[in-house]
């Protein structure tokens, strides 16, 4: 097995990755700007080496596809997660033992490429022997760009229907009214000074209390004198 087709993860220092690509890809997302973000894809990928052995900047690039997709698709990044969504190239022109090894150089870096092309990039040069690939990648990205808005749509759907399911569902009940602790051990004091036993005093003031419930917090005495007004 080569080590260097074998995709690598993402290193834990963000140093690595040079600020000036996470400047661009930020900005160029806020916007959002699909053809730049595909043109920053393609210069990345195709600088010296990159299809055999991915530096910091080609793997950040990756490890970002699901929030590029994500937001030019207006859809939660998270949705794009690898796997989740169709990947027509592949599902093609890759066998399922690379898929298993994630083989950089047959899965990942294709991939890449054409998606870049799908969400607009606009190369039409590329270093050899890419050069001679261009109208492939462009028949690969038009596939993906296709089965990406079925995708978002299918899903767009599936959310709404379940909104206006949640929506028809019935509406809990609110949870009861906290009593007032003022209110209570005032009523409970006055009642121990008539020389009612416990449960009639606890009897009372569940009673009091949800007679002040149904009338509305206004009707909470405030006053001992007011307690035992009828």
């Amino acid at each position: 097995m080569n080590p260097v087709s074998i995709h690598r993860p993402v290193p834990d220092d963000p140093v690595a990755v040079a600020p000036a690509l996470i400047d661009a890809l930020d900005i160029l997302l806020a916007i959002p700007d699909a053809v730049g973000v595909g043109n920053v894809l393609l210069r990345v990928l195709f600088r010296p080496g990159q299809e055999q052995s991915p530096d910091v900047h080609s793997l950040y690039l990756k490890a970002q596809l699901p929030r590029i997709l994500g937001t030019l698709f207006d859809i939660p990044a998270e949705v794009m997660e690898v796997e989740g969504y169709p990947r027509p190239y592949l599902d093609r022109f890759v066998g399922l033992r690379d898929l298993d090894r994630d083989v950089w150089d047959r899965v990942h870096f294709p991939q890449l490429v054409v998606v870049a092309y799908a969400i607009g990039g606009t190369r039409e040069t590329l270093p050899p022997p890419h050069d001679r690939c261009v109208a492939f990648y462009r028949a690969a990205a038009d596939a993906q760009r296709e089965a990406l808005l079925t995708y978002v749509k299918a899903y767009r759907r599936c959310r709404k229907i379940a909104e206006r399911k949640a929506a028809a569902m019935p509406k809990p009940p609110p949870p009861p009214a906290v009593p007032d602790p003022a209110y209570l051990v005032a009523l409970a004091e006055g009642m121990k000074g008539l020389g009612l036993d416990p449960e009639t005093i606890i009897r009372e003031i569940i009673e009091r209390y949800i007679e002040g419930q149904a009338a509305g917090p206004a009707s909470h005495v405030k006053t001992q004198s007011d307690l035992f007004e009828r």
